[in-house]
């Protein structure tokens, strides 16, 4: 994913939760560039898709984690396929 992408990711976030919505916009531009260093292996319409059903189903802000998590997931059944 490109750091751009993550900015996206970011922006939706913010706007659908109020997440970060004090930081100053170079406070939120490290913020991306972090999330950017946690998620950049992570393609963006996976990433995508997790945060935006992460955010129909709760009501706070997800953590990168949350965003990573289906990714994670996804590689462990791909491994396994491949060992089958």
């Amino acid at each position: 994913m490109t750091l751009k992408e993550v900015a996206k990711i970011c922006v939706l976030i913010r706007k659908a939760t109020f997440a970060w919505k004090n930081e100053t916009e170079d406070e939120f531009e490290e913020t991306v560039k972090l999330w950017f260093e946690c998620l950049k292996d992570v393609p963006f319409d996976m990433a995508q898709k997790a945060a935006i059903e992460y955010l129909q189903n709760n009501q706070y802000p997800p953590t990168v984690a949350d965003i990573y998590k289906p990714y994670k997931e996804w590689q462990a059944q791909q491994k396994e396929l491949r060992l089958e």
